[in-house]
């Protein structure tokens, strides 16, 4: 499935299937010619069964669409400091991997702790855990970088506390900052 400029909805057995399912935000040509982002606020996606991947590529806020059943988000960053909000998501997502990206990554109110992958990016990424989402004052964070060079910033709230950070770095240029809160 692929989500278009305005709402879309995205239903579990109507526009995905019974299995692993993709759904693309791309950036699109808006009727001046100018790239839009195609994951607004308004989105709602529900994949459903199986094992779902939402993809998508950001030139501005994306706001806090409804995300339910995905277990993989992969966001691409093409402007500095966008925000993807996932205030309105349900606690399926095992994996948000940041890839491609040449500028700052926000990705606030997760639901859960799932792992953290950030591939071929030079700018920073910024990952701010919704209040007691990680359910724990012991909490391990799972972080994967390959050639990663900028700073990976992580707050939790409510009573959470991380008190483990297992890192895996691979790839000649993955330097790595990290600004715990």
């Amino acid at each position: 499935a692929a989500l278009t400029i305005g709402q879309d909805l995205i239903e579990a057995g109507t526009d995905t299937g019974e299995g692993d399912d993709t759904i693309t935000g791309a950036m699109l040509e808006d009727n001046g010619g100018n790239d839009e982002q195609s994951l607004d606020a308004e989105d709602e996606i529900d994949g459903g069964d199986g094992e779902d991947t939402l993809t998508v590529t950001m030139n501005a806020d994306g706001g806090a669409p409804i995300i339910a059943n995905i277990e993989h988000v992969i966001v691409r960053s093409t402007n500095d400091n966008q925000v993807l909000d996932f205030a309105n998501s349900d606690s399926s997502i095992e994996t948000i991997t940041v890839r491609d990206s040449a500028a700052d990554v926000n990705l606030d109110n997760i639901q859960n702790n799932g792992s953290i992958v950030i591939n071929n990016t030079s700018d920073n990424v910024d990952i701010d855990f919704d209040d007691d989402a990680l359910d724990s004052d012991e909490a391990t964070l799972s972080v994967n970088v390959d050639d990663f060079s900028g700073t990976l910033a992580v707050v939790v709230g409510g009573d959470d506390v991380i008190t483990t950070l297992e890192l895996d770095a691979s790839g000649d240029d993955s330097v790595v900052t990290t600004d715990l809160a």
